[in-house]
């Protein structure tokens, strides 16, 4: 397996670390010889559960389809950026959003991880079954 790691070691120079099968090798550059940098779209965990409840929620399809498609070709940074594609958002607290699917019928929460690029959707349903939730903050 190989990896490569980018971060930012502080405010003029980059951190490289290359993993091969478990050796690392870690190397600084500085940040004004890195010309090209190239962002990873969000990564969302997991299709299969919006898959699941859209068979069962039939009208909830189109919407989870587009929400899926938009999140997954964005390069989210902050919540901000979030709120700016989906302005009847909300949101919660510990990195969690909560959208409005199918013209507001349903709810969707998900965690977004934006160092990493991932999303995590944590809770889809209902109005009623969202407001079940005594802790959103940490579903």
């Amino acid at each position: 397996m190989f990896l490569i790691l980018l971060r930012i070691k502080d405010s003029s120079c980059f951190q490289i670390f290359f993993i091969l099968n478990k050796n690392v090798l870690q190397t600084n550059f500085p940040l004004r010889e890195i010309k090209i940098i190239f962002v990873v779209p969000m990564r969302i965990y997991s299709k299969g559960t919006l898959r699941k409840f859209w068979e069962t929620h039939s009208d909830a399809r189109i919407s989870l389809e587009s929400w899926y498609e938009l999140v997954e070709n964005k390069q989210y940074a902050s919540p901000h950026d979030v709120l700016q594609d989906f302005p009847s958002a909300d949101q919660v607290g510990n990195g969690r959003i909560v959208f409005n699917i199918a013209y507001n019928r349903y709810r969707l929460v998900a965690k977004f991880e934006y160092a990493i690029r991932c999303v995590f959707v944590r809770f889809i349903g209902t109005h009623k079954e969202y407001d079940n939730i005594s802790d959103i903050k940490n579903i």
